[in-house]
């Protein structure tokens, strides 16, 4: 998954289907196993 935007909830898209949806921070916070950083940017 891509993080679009954080806040109240995340808006990510999916890299494999391109899908886009908004997600609750604290459930998102909840199922998050792993965080791979970009350090290009």
């Amino acid at each position: 998954m891509l993080v679009l935007r954080s806040g109240m909830d995340f808006k990510l898209r999916c890299i494999g289907c391109g899908r886009e949806f908004m997600i609750a921070r604290s459930k998102a916070e909840k199922n998050i196993k792993s965080v791979i950083r970009d350090e290009d940017t």
